[in-house]
């Protein structure tokens, strides 16, 4: 049954999160991607379809948007991780010190609201390793990131989540 379930998602074999083509964020069909908690990655139709299947593995817990307003007729990047993250923001329960390629100083807005109950919480990095300065802030949604202190819009390069 499971199987099944991702089969109707899946719009080819997950291949490794650090080798996501430039070519897998474009708004076209598949332009949805979505990183496992095994740090795997497949693109979908949509970004429904992608939350869906981020569930089914794990809990989606936040999606990028490379377009302002959560415009998901643009690429989106949803990551699935394996356990909720806790109710506070004194703890990091998940570590990304980097976005795959294509996706480096993309991000124009974000939610972690997407419906399934995840409680998560987005803190931005300019750069790789959590360095640098972008946001300054924990965020669970921003309709545009150019709003935030030190710009974040398009100067993301790694995140953690609480």
């Amino acid at each position: 049954m499971v199987l099944a379930f991702a089969g109707l998602f899946l719009a080819g074999s997950p291949s490794t999160a650090g080798e996501v083509p430039a070519s897998a964020k474009q708004p076209t069909a598949g332009g949805h991607l979505l990183v496992y908690p095994n740090k795997t990655w497949a693109s979908f139709p949509s970004l429904q379809a992608a939350i869906q299947a981020g569930d089914a593995a794990g809990i989606s817990a936040v999606t990028f948007y490379d377009w302002v307003n959560y415009n998901s007729s643009g690429p989106t990047l949803t990551y699935s991780v394996s356990r909720d993250c806790t109710a506070t923001t004194g703890d990091k329960d998940h570590a990304f010190e980097n976005f795959p390629n294509g996706w480096n100083d993309s991000v124009s807005s974000v939610s972690t609201q997407l419906g399934n109950g995840s409680h998560c919480d987005v803190w931005f990095s300019a750069d790789v390793k959590f360095e640098g300065e972008c946001g300054n802030q924990w965020f669970d949604l921003h309709p545009n990131l150019t709003q935030v202190p030190y710009g974040c819009d398009n100067k993301a390069s790694s995140f953690e989540l609480s």
